[in-house]
């Protein structure tokens, strides 16, 4: 595989998985920010059915990171829009992990909150003109 087919796999990858992810996450409107709240949207996100086991979900949060993190994005030749992209959703992988270690715990996951995940324009608390 060429250096441009790989940037060009890598780059798809890391499309395909923020929009993923951008569509489980919901918004809280009133803290501005952006949720994981159950254990179907954590799968989702990382690609598994919804009802996935603690074993799929680790295993393809693993296999994700190991595809945005940082050293496999340096040199690959993405542009500032993809490396953005690949910084959230590894934000976002790192943060479920709290979320992945209680999968199986009766009280259920806790909620995951991703800073700085881009939210929809609510027009909440903007003046019109």
């Amino acid at each position: 595989m060429s250096t441009q087919q790989r940037r060009e796999a890598l780059a798809q990858l890391i499309a395909t998985v923020f929009e993923r992810m951008d569509g489980a996450l919901a918004h809280g409107a009133a803290a501005g920010c952006r949720h994981f709240h159950s254990k179907r949207d954590i799968a989702i996100a990382l690609g598994k059915a919804p009802g996935a086991g603690k074993a799929e979900v680790t295993s393809a949060r693993r296999r994700l990171l190991a595809h945005v993190h940082e050293d496999k994005r340096v040199g690959a030749g993405l542009t500032f829009y993809e490396v953005w992209q690949a910084e959230l959703v590894a934000r976002a992988l790192v943060e479920m992990g709290p979320a992945i270690a209680a999968w199986d715990d009766p009280a259920g996951v806790p909620p995951v909150t991703v800073p700085d995940w881009p939210c929809p324009d609510t027009k909440i608390g903007r003046a019109h003109v």
